[in-house]
């Protein structure tokens, strides 16, 4: 097998009779300039910017970004769709569905090879459910507070969208509380 790289070469046209008797005559013979052969049995680089794994995200249509790069012209695929490419970056959409969802970004270089690379995604659009809260530790009305710090629980559920809770954050008053599990 040949290595990759470019190789260049030039090739010698002859043109010839055959006489009735076998013998060969030469009639004109041509010399080509130089060709070029590009050997290519790699795949282009791919590489998603920002990485995408695991991301959860309320916008759809998701835009897709990254580079790539091929000693040749190279194709790339989200979900399908043609990327714009400009020089080795390149920027696509796709839209995604309630919940988790599989991105599929593809490169193809001029010589057939491929790259693939996928990532999973959750559109999560919707506010989690609020399910009960409760308040401890407040006085009476008109009496004197003995704690400074009353017990508020809240209990809601985001599965519909396949989140279960790493993404929600509880404001008072505007002020970010803290979460105990």
């Amino acid at each position: 097998m040949v290595p990759d790289g470019v190789y260049y070469y030039r090739a010698l046209t002859r043109f010839v009779r055959v006489n009735p008797g076998g013998v060969v005559q030469v009639l004109d013979e041509a010399t080509t300039g130089f060709r070029t052969l590009r050997v290519d049995t790699q795949p282009p680089l791919l590489r998603l910017e920002p990485e995408l794994e695991g991301l959860i995200t309320a916008e759809t249509p998701l835009v897709v970004t990254g580079w790539v790069h091929d000693e040749s012209d190279v194709r790339v695929l989200v979900n399908g769709n043609e990327a714009a490419l400009v020089d080795y970056l390149f920027s696509g959409e796709t839209s995604l569905v309630e919940g988790a969802n599989e991105v599929v970004v593809e490169a193809a270089d001029a010589a057939g090879n491929t790259v693939s690379l996928s990532r999973h995604v959750t559109l999560d659009t919707q506010p989690p459910i609020l399910g009960s809260a409760t308040l401890e530790g407040l006085p009476a009305a008109g009496a004197a507070l003995d704690t400074l710090s009353p017990r508020f629980e809240v209990l809601y559920d985001d599965s519909p969208a396949g989140v279960f809770g790493s993404g929600v954050s509880l404001k008072v008053n505007g002020a970010e509380q803290r979460r105990e599990s």
